[in-house]
């Protein structure tokens, strides 16, 4: 059973500078993401994929209301990694992603689930193409 640990949340603010200076960005409604490819050290332990997930307060002004599409998005991205975290495993790559709730509208897990799916697999074209180039 997949887990969503510390070490894969993302909560560095240099790397969230860098994310955000640097990084790539991709929009899958509902979701605005942004990301940056780096290379895995040799013998590096931390977490292969860190992610942070954002619901601004403009959208959703009740607090009751972000946690809760909060924890809709970190649910189904616990459950859909392990082809992401394989395939940077196998590229030998790391990565960091924010993903922002970027609707003004609570949707039901199922459609949340279906997109973090199809944003999962963007995410994993890009650290192929990142694979090629590099």
């Amino acid at each position: 059973m997949p887990t969503f640990a510390k070490e894969e949340r993302l909560c560095s603010q240099v790397a969230i500078d860098r994310l955000y200076a640097e990084g790539g960005r991709l929009f899958i409604f509902p979701f605005s993401v942004r990301w940056w490819i780096g290379e895995r050290s040799g013998n590096h332990e931390g977490a292969v994929c860190q992610v942070m997930m954002v619901v601004p307060k403009r959208k959703f002004r009740h607090a009751v209301d972000r946690n809760r599409m909060r924890r809709l998005m970190r649910e189904s991205y616990r459950l859909n990694k392990s082809a992401l975290i394989e395939t940077l495993r196998v590229q030998g790559k790391t990565l960091q992603v924010a993903i922002v709730y970027a609707h003004n509208d609570r949707l039901e897990y199922d459609r949340v689930d279906g997109r973090m799916q199809r944003l999962l697999k963007e995410l994993m074209k890009e650290v192929a193409k990142d694979a090629r180039v590099g």
